[in-house]
């Protein structure tokens, strides 16, 4: 399995995608807002750069319109919610790859098992981290703990990210190794969690030669 930043969200993609090969990341996904990935042209780069949407789910219909809308074009999906509801809407919505920022509040034992059970990872990253100070970062690290707590539970998918918004905002694998150790995660589910697979999957699926998982037309 080859090492990827899943949730990159940076004008400066080549810039972004420059660092990463330094730090010893196999690729990046830059996550564009759907406005704007009409317009996304992808860089040049010495690593593998794939290209996702990150949604904002404010209702239902946020979710299910732009699975018709993405789905069959683009990598990968990433949906953030404004609330607790909308977080079991897109952990419901197997089409979904990514739900970010669910450590903001609501998850639950029924919400981790749903993420299994409709093969949605839930995201952790970084740089919310990196950014907060004193007991604004304490009270954002005890979320993230107590939402780890039921994916673990749940044995649901997960992903680490450094959720860089700029080239500087880049963290080496390490650092994101040990990010998954103070979540509570073993190593053998970290390396899954900052693995291509789900990128690799999608992309097969994009390529028409995909029928489930599993079988593909040769």
């Amino acid at each position: 399995m080859r090492m990827i930043d899943i949730c990159v969200r940076s004008a400066d993609a080549a810039g972004c995608a420059a660092i990463a090969g330094k730090l010893g990341w196999d690729g990046i996904c830059v996550l564009v807002p759907p406005d704007k990935l009409k317009d996304f042209v992808k860089p040049k780069a010495g690593i593998d750069i794939a290209v996702g949407v990150e949604i904002e789910a404010r209702k239902q219909a946020d979710v299910s319109r732009n699975v018709d809308r993405f789905r069959r074009s683009t990598e990968i999906m990433a949906f953030r919610c404004a609330s607790a509801e909308m977080n079991r809407v897109v952990l419901e919505t197997a089409e979904a790859d990514f739900l970010l920022g669910a450590w903001g509040g609501g998850m639950n034992h029924v919400l981790a098992a749903l993420a299994k059970e409709n093969n949605v990872a839930v995201a952790f990253e970084l740089q919310p981290l990196i950014f907060s100070h004193g007991r604004q970062r304490t009270d954002l690290f005890q979320r993230m703990l107590e939402c780890a707590k039921f994916v673990r539970k749940a044995r649901a998918p997960f992903a680490l990210s450094s959720g860089a918004q700029m080239p500087m905002d880049m963290r080496d694998p390490g650092e994101l190794m040990s990010f998954g150790r103070l979540l509570g995660f073993q190593d053998n589910e970290i390396k899954k969690a900052m693995s291509d697979v789900r990128v690799t999957e999608n992309r097969k699926r994009l390529s028409g030669k995909w029928i489930m998982p599993g079988v593909e037309m040769v």
